[in-house]
């Protein structure tokens, strides 16, 4: 009984801030996994397995300050989804007085220059290139604020490229395999040779349990991402390689003028290449998967009546293309 109490004591505390989404869906299976007690804070639509659940809208300063007074404290807080310098400022506000350790999951789209394909390391000027829009400079805001938090929380902030994996419900890998098995064209941009880097999801989470285990003294930030760049002609290439149950498919490479690429093709026409040696020196964190393996684990977990669904997305663009092109 009192080594069953020792135990106990001894186990870790983690809230997830969000949890039921692509990336948690992952993380907190591994988080349990651990032998951790895991809290998830969300707005309850989802209960996940083996966790206590904090419902609140992250949106909401009530549904915060409420919910942050029903708990002692955590060893670390990790955030899956800030998207908004408000979202984060919010969470900090209320639960950095119950945590040492504030996870942060950014984006490798905070970075100000991707027109090289160099590597970019964690130094390099942030502020989010035009490119991403809103998303990447949102996401560089909020960067900059908590590396810039002082105090007794220190704030580790992990900037993964293009993140794919199981319950991805973002339409990428989705979108090569869901045509190929209905066997329709895939049109590529006419510049396809643009370097992209991924990460699997799994990768990502253990990367975070890394930073729960991990004492720190300062704020850190860490580039997360698998090893191997790939340009887009030779990831298209592998996805249909990868795809067992695909019909006869043609790559249609887009030569025509006036089309935005992204209406016809699931990335943008920019490099996403980062340096992940930091991580790799300070936490020993290295990547499980491979670029081919970790894409057959994922087209594995994937019907194909899931696949027939993405079909829907379809864009007019994209059949008006096809028509023209073949």
């Amino acid at each position: 009984m009192t080594k069953l109490l020792s135990e106990m004591a001894e186990k870790k505390k983690i809230l997830v801030i969000g949890g039921s989404g692509f990336i948690g869906r992952s993380l907190v299976p591994m988080l349990v996994s651990k032998g951790y007690e895991v809290t998830v804070l969300n707005r309850g639509n989802k209960k996940l397995e083996n966790t206590v659940q904090l419902i609140a809208d992250r949106n909401i300063k009530g549904d915060m300050e409420r919910a942050s007074g029903l708990t002692d404290g955590f060893d670390a807080v990790i955030d899956t989804c800030a998207y908004t310098l408000t979202q984060a400022e919010i969470a900090w506000q209320y639960f950095s007085s119950k945590t040492s350790k504030w996870i942060h999951i950014s984006s490798g789209a905070v970075y100000k220059n991707y027109q090289t394909d160099v590597p970019h390391k964690e130094t390099d000027e942030t502020g989010g290139a035009e490119i991403w829009g809103t998303y990447g400079s949102d996401k560089s805001a909020i960067d900059s604020f908590l590396h810039a938090c002082e105090g007794d929380t220190h704030t580790i902030i992990l900037r993964p490229p293009y993140i794919y994996g199981s319950n991805n419900d973002v339409d990428r890998e989705t979108f090569i395999w869901s045509r190929a098995e209905a066997g329709l064209s895939i049109i590529t941009p006419a510049k396809d040779n643009t370097p992209k880097q991924f990460l699997h999801v799994e990768d990502l989470a253990d990367s975070v349990c890394e930073c729960v285990e991990h004492t720190f003294d300062s704020n850190a930030i860490f580039n997360v991402a698998a090893d191997e760049i790939i340009s887009m002609r030779d990831w298209v290439a592998l996805m249909l390689d990868i795809c067992t149950r695909k019909r006869d498919t043609k790559v249609l490479r887009n030569t025509l003028q006036g089309y935005i690429i992204r209406d016809y093709f699931p990335f943008r026409d920019s490099p996403v290449c980062l340096k992940a040696e930091l991580i790799k020196e300070q936490l020993g964190w290295r990547p499980k998967y491979n670029l081919r393996d970790g894409f057959i684990q994922t087209y594995s977990t994937r019907s194909a009546q899931e696949l027939e669904k993405y079909l829907a997305k379809r864009s007019v663009v994209e059949s008006e293309l096809a028509a023209k092109l073949t």
